[in-house]
């Protein structure tokens, strides 16, 4: 299995990629955002990515991250 995590799952690029990923049995996503509340199963952590110290312990594990954070381009609501 690979532990994938999603560091800004909110965008286009991000929604798409997540739903490739749902329903294969060998990923495990997890999701990174500023958000307070996400609105699926997946396992969601609100973060603020200027506290280093957050970082480390959530992202123990992973396997692989896709940061997909852009303050130029809003999220999609």
């Amino acid at each position: 299995m690979i532990n994938v995590g999603i560091i800004g799952p909110f965008g286009f690029i991000a929604d798409n990629l997540i739903q490739s990923f749902v329903g294969d049995d060998n990923i495990k996503l997890t999701l990174f955002g500023r958000r307070k509340k996400i609105e699926n199963s997946l396992p969601y952590f609100q973060i603020d990515l200027n506290k280093l110290d957050q970082k480390s312990n959530y992202f123990k594990g992973l396997d692989v991250i896709y940061y997909l954070v852009s303050d130029l381009i809003p999220a999609r609501e």
